[in-house]
């Protein structure tokens, strides 16, 4: 028995069709969106109407590539992890141990705030244990591409793109 072309032309066809999977939700747990392709970091992203945006993703694209939450749904930005580097005081050599800077921060960030001397030791520890630069707003220097704000009277601040 003789195959007709036209079978054969789709059976050739059908493999060249690229297999595209849907990953764009608009709510936790609901159906992937159609049309809809995410920002090239994000693996998965959500959960809005048209869930495009850098800060949407819900899963990261690559290998080294992690999640930073951003929004209380748990989706946020990938990107590297910042430099372990986080330094307690102004002049510091030493990180502080268990401690990773922001992503958008270059080599480092800092510093822990600055009590006045008759300021209550048992509420000085208990605010600095809120105060550990790890946040955007304590960059000392930016990633590639970016612009340090300062903030603070140390001169650490937010990096920001141009």
């Amino acid at each position: 028995m003789r195959t007709p072309g036209y079978i054969i032309a789709l059976l050739f066809a059908s493999s060249s069709i690229k297999k595209v999977k849907a990953s764009c939700f608009a709510e936790e747990g609901g159906e992937a969106i159609a049309d809809c392709i995410c920002h090239e970091s994000c693996a998965t992203c959500g959960y809005s109407a048209d869930p495009t945006l850098e800060s949407e993703c819900i899963t990261c694209e690559g290998e080294g590539i992690e999640l930073f939450p951003y929004w209380e749904d748990g989706t946020g930005y990938c990107n590297t992890p910042g430099p372990e580097n986080c330094l307690a005081d102004f002049g510091d050599e030493t990180p502080m141990e268990d401690c990773q800077c922001h992503f958008t921060c270059g080599t480092a960030c800092g510093y822990l705030p600055d009590f006045p001397e008759d300021f209550p030791e048992e509420y000085a520890e208990e605010l600095a244990a809120e105060f550990i630069p790890n946040t955007e707003t304590h960059c000392i220097d930016c990633a590639d591409g970016l612009t340090l704000y300062p903030m603070w009277e140390d001169g650490s601040g937010v990096c920001h793109g141009p």
